[in-house]
C-alpha cells in the first residue's frame, strides 16, 4: 500500500517517463505534486506530506532517497540535523501545528498497515465484542419487550423492514434459497427485497421470542449457553447499528438510574459515619444490604435522630430500586451484570474497530489524492473518506475472503463522490462533465507551463482529441459561481463588496430621483394659485398627494355635489392654470 500510495502521489505518467534517480529528486517530486494538483505548493508543505505518505521504514531506500535528494541515505544524525534547519527556516510551529491536514497525515504515519492475518485477527475481535455485547442485552427482559414491540410494528405494516434491518446484508443471511444472491443483489428493487425478506424476519423474530421464554426455566450453564444461543440469533438478524444502540441504550439507562440511587445511598451513608469501602462491601442495593447499612450506622454510636433519618432515606432508595427493578425485570444485582457485560463487549468491539480503521487511513489518502481537484478541499475528501471507512468496518465480513483494503476502497470512494456531488460546487454538473473539466484543467495547466501563456480552446481541443464545442461547453460549466458578499478584488473588505457594483434595476436613480422632486415642488406651487376647493379636487382626481386617481362621481360624493358639477369645476380650475405663471414651470418637465 505504500509502494501504491507513493507511485499515485508522483504520478504516472511522470514515472514511466523520468528514470529511478530523476524521479528521487525532491524538486521533482515538487513539480509532479504540483502538476497533479494544480495549485501552488509549499515545499515545507509537500516534503511533509510526501515523507508521511512514502514508508515509515527508515532503512526503505525510496524515503532516503527523497529527504536526500542524491540518492544515498544520508545518516540518522544528518538526518535530523536536517528536520531541525528545515523546521526553524519554514513557517512559525504555531501556524504548521494549527493545520488540521498536517497534524492528521503525521498522526497517520505511525500506523502499520495490516497483513492478511491481521485484519482477519481483529475483525474477528469485532466480531467477539458484538457477539458478548448482545449476549448480555439478551439477558435483559427489555430487550425481548422492544423486539416484540418491533415484531408487532413490522407485521402491521407501521415500520417499513429497511428501517429495522440491514436488506443487503439480511438478503444473504437470511435466505436459504439458491437464488438468494441473484434476487437480493443490488439490481432487486427494495421493494421486491422488503416483500420477500419480511416473513422470513417475522418468523425469526417468533423463533427468537420463544425461544426466550424457554430461558425462564433454565439455570446456570444451561442459561449461559442459551444467552449465548439468543446473542446469535439476533445477530443473524442483521439489525440496523442504530437499533442496536437502541436496545444498548435502554440498558444504559436503566444503570444510570440505578447507579443515581446508589450514589444517594452513599451520600447517607456517609453522613452516618460509614466509609466508602465498607458501604461498597455492604451495599448491594436489597433490603438486607439497607439492613447491614444501618446496623454498621448504629454500630458507630449514632444517635436514634440519625439513624431514623438514616433508615428513612434508605427506605426511599429501595422503593426507586424496586420500581427500577419492576421495570426491567431485573435485580439490581443483575442490572449491574448486565450493564458490565454490555460496556465490556462495546468497548472491545470498538477498540477493534479504531484499530482497523487506523492502519487503513493512508488507504483514504491515497483515494483522496486522486479525487482532489474536483471542488472540495483535500482535507475535506480525507474526512468524508473517513466516515466512508468506517461505514466499511461496520460491514467488512472477513468470511468472504478478500483483502479489507478491497472492499473499504468502494465504500471510501462512495463517500468522498457523494460528497462532491452534494457539496462540491453551488450549482450541480453532470458527472462526466466534471471528469471532462477536470481533464481540460490538468491540460491547460501543463500546456501553460510549457508555453508560459493560457492556452486557446482550439489548442486544448487538438491535445485532447475532442470537439471544440464539448472543450467550450466544460469550460462554461466549469466556472466557480461568484458571492455578490466577496470583496473587490485587489482592495480591502471596506472598500466595498461586489454586490455594490450590481445595477438595482428597481431603484430609482439619482437623476429620476431630483427631477421627480422638483416636478413635485412646481405642482405645488402651480396648484397654490387656485381655490382650495379646486386644488383639493384636482389633487384628488390626478391623485397628486393621495397616491390613487379618483372618478367624477367619487369625488362628487366626497363633496355632496354630481359628478356633472365636479367635471365643471375641474374644467375652470384647469383653464385657470393654462393662464397662470407658474403654469409654464410644468411645460419644462413635459418638454423634457
Amino acid at each position: 500500500m505504500d509502494a501504491m500510495i507513493a507511485y499515485e502521489v508522483v504520478g504516472r505518467d511522470e514515472t514511466e517517463a523520468g528514470t529511478p534517480h530523476e524521479l528521487r529528486r525532491p524538486s521533482d517530486l515538487l513539480a509532479a505534486l504540483a502538476d497533479r494538483e494544480g495549485e501552488a505548493v509549499e515545499p515545507a508543505t509537500a516534503l511533509d506530506e510526501l515523507e508521511t505518505l512514502l514508508p515509515a521504514d527508515p532503512a526503505c531506500a525510496e524515503r532516503q532517497a527523497f529527504r536526500d535528494g542524491n540518492g544515498h541515505a544520508p545518516a540518522p544524525a544528518e538526518r535530523a540535523a536536517e528536520a531541525a534547519a528545515g523546521a526553524a527556516a519554514e513557517a512559525p510551529a504555531a501556524a504548521r501545528a494549527d493545520d488540521p491536514v498536517r497534524m492528521f497525515l503525521r498522526d497517520m504515519g505511525d500506523a502499520r498497515p495490516l497483513a492478511r492475518e491481521e485484519e482477519i485477527a481483529i475483525a474477528q475481535r469485532i466480531e467477539a465484542g458484538r457477539d458478548a455485547m448482545l449476549a448480555g442485552l439478551c439477558a435483559s427482559p427489555t430487550t425481548f419487550a422492544v423486539l416484540a414491540g418491533w415484531r408487532e410494528a413490522l407485521a402491521a405494516g407501521r415500520t417499513p423492514l429497511r428501517e429495522l434491518i440491514e436488506l443487503e446484508a439480511a438478503a444473504v443471511e437470511l435466505s436459504a434459497a439458491a437464488d438468494a444472491a441473484e434476487e437480493g443483489g443490488d439490481g432487486a428493487p427494495q421493494t421486491t427485497l422488503e416483500a420477500r425478506l419480511k416473513p422470513e424476519t417475522l418468523a425469526a423474530l417468533d423463533a427468537l421470542l420463544a425461544a426466550h421464554g424457554r430461558l425462564r426455566e433454565l439455570r446456570g450453564a444451561a442459561r449461559a449457553a442459551e444467552l449465548r444461543a439468543l446473542g446469535g440469533m439476533v445477530r443473524d438478524l442483521r439489525l440496523r447499528p442504530a437499533r442496536i444502540e437502541e436496545l444498548a441504550g435502554r440498558v444504559k439507562a436503566a444503570h444510570r438510574r440505578l447507579a443515581a440511587l446508589d450514589g444517594r445511598a452513599l451520600r447517607l451513608a456517609e453522613a452516618a459515619g460509614i466509609a466508602r469501602e465498607a458501604f461498597l462491601r455492604l451495599w448491594d442495593g436489597s433490603e438486607p444490604g439497607a439492613g447491614r447499612l444501618a446496623r454498621a450506622a448504629a454500630r458507630k454510636g449514632r444517635d436514634a435522630a440519625a439513624l431514623r433519618e438514616l433508615r428513612a432515606g434508605l427506605a426511599e432508595v429501595r422503593a426507586g430500586i424496586a420500581a427500577l427493578e419492576a421495570e426491567t425485570g431485573l435485580p439490581a444485582a443483575a442490572l449491574r451484570r448486565v450493564h458490565a457485560e454490555v460496556a465490556r463487549g462495546e468497548r472491545e468491539m470498538r477498540q477493534a474497530k479504531e484499530a482497523l480503521t487506523r492502519a487503513n487511513l493512508r488507504l483514504v489518502v491515497y483515494l483522496a489524492r486522486r479525487l482532489h481537484g474536483r471542488g472540495l478541499a483535500l482535507g475535506d475528501l480525507i474526512q468524508e473518506g473517513n466516515i466512508g471507512l468506517m461505514r466499511a468496518v461496520e460491514k467488512f465480513d472477513w468470511r468472504r475472503g478478500f483483502k479489507f483494503a478491497t472492499y473499504a476502497s468502494w465504500w471510501i470512494r462512495q463517500a468522498m463522490t457523494r460528497a462532491i456531488a452534494d457539496q462540491g460546487r453551488t450549482i450541480r454538473i453532470p458527472v462526466h462533465m466534471g471528469e471532462t473539466a477536470g481533464q481540460i484543467a490538468r491540460a491547460r495547466r501543463r500546456a501553460a507551463q510549457v508555453s508560459g501563456r493560457e492556452p486557446t480552446p482550439e489548442e486544448l481541443a487538438a491535445k485532447l482529441g475532442m470537439p471544440l464545442e464539448k472543450v467550450e461547453a466544460a469550460q462554461r460549466l466549469a466556472r466557480e459561481p461568484l458571492s455578490l458578499d466577496a470583496p473587490i478584488a485587489g482592495g480591502e473588505e471596506e472598500d466595498g463588496r461586489i454586490g455594490d457594483l450590481v445595477e438595482d434595476r428597481d431603484a430609482v436613480m439619482p437623476f429620476e430621483a431630483v427631477a421627480l422632486a422638483g416636478l413635485r415642488e412646481a405642482a405645488g406651487r402651480v396648484l397654490s394659485d387656485l381655490t382650495p376647493r379646486e386644488e383639493r379636487i384636482l389633487r384628488m382626481r390626478f391623485g397628486v398627494g393621495t397616491g390613487a386617481e379618483h372618478t367624477l362621481e367619487e369625488v362628487g360624493r366626497q363633496f355632496g355635489v354630481t359628478r356633472e358639477r365636479i367635471r365643471q369645476i375641474e374644467a375652470k380650475a384647469l383653464a385657470k392654470l393654462r393662464k397662470s405663471p407658474h403654469g409654464r414651470m410644468l411645460r419644462s418637465f413635459l418638454e423634457g
